[in-house]
């Protein structure tokens, strides 16, 4: 991010704002994480931690992960985005820089601490190695997978049995949709159709979809996830 150029305050809010949910799932999985751990001591390692702790791990975890990682830095973040009148281009570009430096850090860290071996660093080995395959085809893959994966699953969850193909597991849970009173717009109702022509092109295909093809692919993978969170 250039000094000179002219700071997008808007995109750079909406990048924020999904830094913010992205560390809230990362806290949210820890905190998890941890008490799923301490579930699993038996009961002499319970006591003792609760005899130093003075109080059950359960709360002691619960109380540590009260606010998420640089809650403090994103809110400060956010407040200077929003006040162009008090804080300049190059003060939130270094406050920005700032941030984004501590994250790669601490990333780094929990990898090394952890051994974990993350996928992502693959998927642009891949793409570097093959780039006739690029980040937007990558991405399109992702997500028009992972919507063909959630309604088999939710189809298994409900109890009903699965189709031949995605438009008629979709169309399966579009009645379950209209039974339940759950609305959904014109689009998801029209999303076999609309997804599935790209879908074969991106998988079959190799299709790299434009920014604006992938935008809406994105948008509305997420709308449908979000929505099949609401059938019971």
């Amino acid at each position: 991010m250039s000094k000179e150029t002219t700071l997008n305050r808007h995109d750079c809010k909406n990048h924020v704002l999904e830094i913010r949910k992205s560390l809230k799932i990362v806290w949210e999985l820890a905190q998890d994480f941890l008490i799923d751990r301490i579930r699993g001591l038996d009961s002499d390692k319970r006591l003792l931690l609760t005899i130093i702790a003075r109080k059950a791990p359960e709360v002691l975890i619960k109380e540590a992960f009260r606010y998420p990682a640089y809650e403090s830095d994103v809110s400060a973040l956010s407040s200077r985005l929003d006040s162009p009148e008090y804080f300049k281009d190059k003060e939130v570009k270094e406050s920005i820089s700032r941030l984004v430096e501590n994250l790669e850090a601490e990333l780094s860290e929990v990898e090394t601490t952890l051994g974990i071996q993350y996928g992502l660093p693959k998927i642009s080995e891949f793409i570097t190695t093959f780039p006739l395959f690029t980040n937007n085809w990558a991405v399109a893959a992702c997500y028009l997978t992972a919507i063909e994966i959630m309604v088999n699953r939710k189809l298994e969850e409900l109890g009903l049995e699965r189709g031949t193909s995605f438009r008629d597991n979709y169309n399966k849970l579009l009645k379950k949709f209209k039974e339940q009173n759950v609305e959904i717009s014109e689009l998801e109702k029209r999303l076999p159709t609309v997804f599935w022509d790209v879908r074969n092109k991106v998988i079959h295909g190799g299709y790299s979809p434009a920014y604006t093809e992938l935008g809406t692919i994105t948008t509305y993978v997420e709308k449908v996830l979000g929505t099949l969170t609401r059938l019971k």
